[in-house]
Protein backbone atom coordinates (compact mmCIF):
# COMPACT_ATOMS: atom_id res chain seq x y z
CA UNK A 1 0.00 0.00 0.00
CA UNK A 2 1.39 3.38 -0.96
CA UNK A 3 1.90 5.58 2.06
CA UNK A 4 2.70 9.25 2.37
CA UNK A 5 3.83 10.83 5.61
CA UNK A 6 4.08 14.49 6.47
CA UNK A 7 7.38 14.94 8.27
CA UNK A 8 7.95 17.16 11.25
CA UNK A 9 10.47 19.00 9.08
CA UNK A 10 7.71 19.82 6.58
CA UNK A 11 5.59 21.22 9.38
CA UNK A 12 8.45 23.35 10.69
CA UNK A 13 9.20 24.62 7.18
CA UNK A 14 5.54 25.49 6.65
CA UNK A 15 5.38 27.43 9.92
CA UNK A 16 8.64 29.24 9.10
CA UNK A 17 7.32 30.09 5.62
CA UNK A 18 4.15 31.57 7.09
CA UNK A 19 6.21 33.52 9.63
CA UNK A 20 8.54 34.86 6.95
CA UNK A 21 5.61 35.72 4.71
CA UNK A 22 3.92 37.65 7.49
CA UNK A 23 7.12 39.17 8.88
CA UNK A 24 8.73 40.34 5.63
CA UNK A 25 5.68 41.52 3.75
CA UNK A 26 4.46 45.12 3.49
CA UNK A 27 1.68 45.95 5.99
CA UNK A 28 -1.10 45.72 3.38
CA UNK A 29 0.21 42.34 2.21
CA UNK A 30 0.34 41.10 5.82
CA UNK A 31 -3.25 42.12 6.36
CA UNK A 32 -4.35 40.44 3.13
CA UNK A 33 -2.60 37.18 4.10
CA UNK A 34 -4.28 37.27 7.53
CA UNK A 35 -7.67 37.82 5.90
CA UNK A 36 -7.09 34.97 3.42
CA UNK A 37 -6.06 32.62 6.23
CA UNK A 38 -9.11 33.58 8.29
CA UNK A 39 -11.38 33.02 5.27
CA UNK A 40 -9.81 29.60 4.64
CA UNK A 41 -10.38 28.63 8.29
CA UNK A 42 -13.99 29.78 8.14
CA UNK A 43 -14.58 27.77 4.97
CA UNK A 44 -13.13 24.64 6.59
CA UNK A 45 -15.27 25.12 9.71
CA UNK A 46 -18.37 25.56 7.55
CA UNK A 47 -17.61 22.34 5.62
CA UNK A 48 -16.99 20.43 8.87
CA UNK A 49 -20.24 21.74 10.35
CA UNK A 50 -22.15 20.78 7.19
CA UNK A 51 -20.93 17.17 7.18
CA UNK A 52 -21.62 16.93 10.92
CA UNK A 53 -25.19 18.09 10.38
CA UNK A 54 -25.72 15.74 7.40
CA UNK A 55 -24.47 12.65 9.20
CA UNK A 56 -24.87 13.30 12.92
CA UNK A 57 -21.18 12.43 13.29
CA UNK A 58 -19.39 12.89 16.61
CA UNK A 59 -16.80 15.64 16.21
CA UNK A 60 -15.71 15.59 19.86
CA UNK A 61 -14.40 12.00 20.10
CA UNK A 62 -10.82 13.26 20.43
CA UNK A 63 -11.64 14.93 23.76
CA UNK A 64 -12.15 11.43 25.23
CA UNK A 65 -8.49 10.58 24.56
CA UNK A 66 -7.04 14.03 25.32
CA UNK A 67 -6.00 16.07 28.32
CA UNK A 68 -7.49 19.48 29.09
CA UNK A 69 -4.68 20.98 27.00
CA UNK A 70 -5.98 19.00 23.99
CA UNK A 71 -2.88 16.80 24.00
CA UNK A 72 -3.56 13.12 23.34
CA UNK A 73 -2.91 11.01 26.42
CA UNK A 74 0.29 9.01 26.61
CA UNK A 75 0.55 6.11 26.62
CA UNK A 76 -2.41 5.59 24.30
CA UNK A 77 -3.88 2.09 23.98
CA UNK A 78 -6.26 0.40 21.56
CA UNK A 79 -8.90 0.23 24.29
CA UNK A 80 -8.91 4.06 24.43
CA UNK A 81 -9.70 4.27 20.73
CA UNK A 82 -12.26 1.48 20.94
CA UNK A 83 -14.13 3.61 23.48
CA UNK A 84 -13.78 6.72 21.30
CA UNK A 85 -14.52 5.17 17.88
CA UNK A 86 -16.78 2.13 18.36
CA UNK A 87 -20.03 3.98 19.00
CA UNK A 88 -23.59 4.11 17.73
CA UNK A 89 -22.93 7.44 16.02
CA UNK A 90 -20.32 7.72 13.28
CA UNK A 91 -17.20 9.72 14.07
CA UNK A 92 -15.90 12.67 12.06
CA UNK A 93 -12.22 12.15 11.29
CA UNK A 94 -10.14 15.05 9.96
CA UNK A 95 -6.95 14.13 8.14
CA UNK A 96 -5.03 13.51 4.94
CA UNK A 97 -6.17 11.15 2.21
CA UNK A 98 -3.07 8.96 1.91
CA UNK A 99 -4.20 6.27 -0.52
CA UNK A 100 -7.14 5.11 -2.62
CA UNK A 101 -7.37 1.55 -3.97
CA UNK A 102 -10.11 -0.43 -5.69
CA UNK A 103 -12.00 -2.71 -3.29
CA UNK A 104 -14.59 -4.06 -5.76
CA UNK A 105 -16.82 -2.89 -8.61
CA UNK A 106 -18.64 -0.27 -6.54
CA UNK A 107 -16.25 0.62 -3.70
CA UNK A 108 -12.79 1.97 -2.99
CA UNK A 109 -10.67 1.29 0.08
CA UNK A 110 -9.23 4.56 1.37
CA UNK A 111 -6.53 5.28 3.94
CA UNK A 112 -6.75 8.51 5.93
CA UNK A 113 -4.10 9.76 8.37
CA UNK A 114 -5.01 12.07 11.25
CA UNK A 115 -4.10 15.73 10.66
CA UNK A 116 -2.51 16.08 14.12
CA UNK A 117 1.20 15.52 13.56
CA UNK A 118 2.17 15.77 17.22
CA UNK A 119 0.28 12.72 18.49
CA UNK A 120 0.47 8.96 18.08
CA UNK A 121 -0.38 8.16 14.48
CA UNK A 122 -4.10 7.57 14.04
CA UNK A 123 -5.48 6.20 10.77
CA UNK A 124 -8.73 5.02 9.29
CA UNK A 125 -8.97 2.38 6.57
CA UNK A 126 -12.46 2.57 5.12
CA UNK A 127 -14.64 1.09 2.41
CA UNK A 128 -16.29 3.97 0.53
CA UNK A 129 -18.62 4.17 -2.49
CA UNK A 130 -16.69 5.11 -5.62
CA UNK A 131 -18.90 8.12 -6.55
CA UNK A 132 -18.25 9.78 -3.16
CA UNK A 133 -14.49 9.32 -3.43
CA UNK A 134 -14.35 10.37 -7.10
CA UNK A 135 -15.89 13.75 -6.20
CA UNK A 136 -13.23 14.30 -3.53
CA UNK A 137 -10.40 13.20 -5.85
CA UNK A 138 -11.53 15.65 -8.52
CA UNK A 139 -11.63 18.44 -5.95
CA UNK A 140 -8.15 17.60 -4.64
CA UNK A 141 -6.64 17.47 -8.13
CA UNK A 142 -8.30 20.71 -9.25
CA UNK A 143 -7.25 22.70 -6.17
CA UNK A 144 -4.09 24.79 -5.95
CA UNK A 145 -1.01 22.71 -5.10
CA UNK A 146 -0.09 22.97 -1.42
CA UNK A 147 2.62 21.69 0.87
CA UNK A 148 0.39 18.86 2.06
CA UNK A 149 -2.59 18.29 -0.28
CA UNK A 150 -5.51 15.97 0.31
CA UNK A 151 -6.99 17.26 3.56
CA UNK A 152 -10.42 15.70 4.04
CA UNK A 153 -13.16 15.21 6.58
CA UNK A 154 -14.77 11.77 6.65
CA UNK A 155 -17.77 10.60 8.65
CA UNK A 156 -17.12 6.92 9.35
CA UNK A 157 -18.61 3.97 11.18
CA UNK A 158 -15.64 2.16 12.69
CA UNK A 159 -16.09 -1.54 13.51
CA UNK A 160 -12.66 -2.49 14.88
CA UNK A 161 -9.33 -1.02 15.96
CA UNK A 162 -5.86 -2.49 15.37
CA UNK A 163 -2.39 -1.50 16.54
CA UNK A 164 1.08 -2.07 15.18
CA UNK A 165 4.55 -0.61 15.54
CA UNK A 166 6.28 0.91 12.51
CA UNK A 167 10.04 1.45 12.32
CA UNK A 168 11.33 4.95 11.65
CA UNK A 169 14.77 6.37 10.95
CA UNK A 170 15.16 6.97 14.67
CA UNK A 171 13.32 4.33 16.66
CA UNK A 172 9.70 3.39 16.02
CA UNK A 173 6.16 4.72 16.30
CA UNK A 174 2.80 3.40 17.45
CA UNK A 175 0.13 3.29 14.75
CA UNK A 176 -3.56 2.79 15.55
CA UNK A 177 -5.92 2.02 12.66
CA UNK A 178 -9.70 1.97 12.70
CA UNK A 179 -11.45 -0.19 10.09
CA UNK A 180 -14.97 0.43 8.85
CA UNK A 181 -17.14 2.19 6.29
CA UNK A 182 -17.58 5.73 4.99
CA UNK A 183 -20.82 7.54 5.63
CA UNK A 184 -19.77 10.77 3.89
CA UNK A 185 -16.58 12.65 3.03
CA UNK A 186 -15.53 16.10 1.87
CA UNK A 187 -12.34 17.76 0.62
CA UNK A 188 -11.22 20.46 3.08
CA UNK A 189 -7.98 21.74 1.52
CA UNK A 190 -4.35 21.53 2.59
CA UNK A 191 -3.78 19.16 5.51
CA UNK A 192 -1.60 21.64 7.39
CA UNK A 193 -4.59 24.00 7.59
CA UNK A 194 -6.50 21.30 9.50
CA UNK A 195 -4.07 20.79 12.37
CA UNK A 196 -5.55 23.41 14.64
CA UNK A 197 -9.24 22.64 14.22
CA UNK A 198 -10.83 22.36 17.65
CA UNK A 199 -13.24 19.61 18.52
CA UNK A 200 -16.83 20.58 19.20
CA UNK A 201 -19.72 18.55 20.59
Amino acid sequence: MIRMHISLQALVLALIAVGVLLGCSPPDRKERVKVEMAQARQKIKAEVDAIRQRTGADTAWKTTISTNERVIVSPLYSIDLERAWLRERPILFIGQLVNVATEDGTNYRILVRDADLMSSELRLELICPKPQVDIVLRSIRSSQPGLSPGGIGVAAKVSRVAHHIEPEKEGSKNVFTGYGKCIDLVHLGDTLDLMFLRSQP
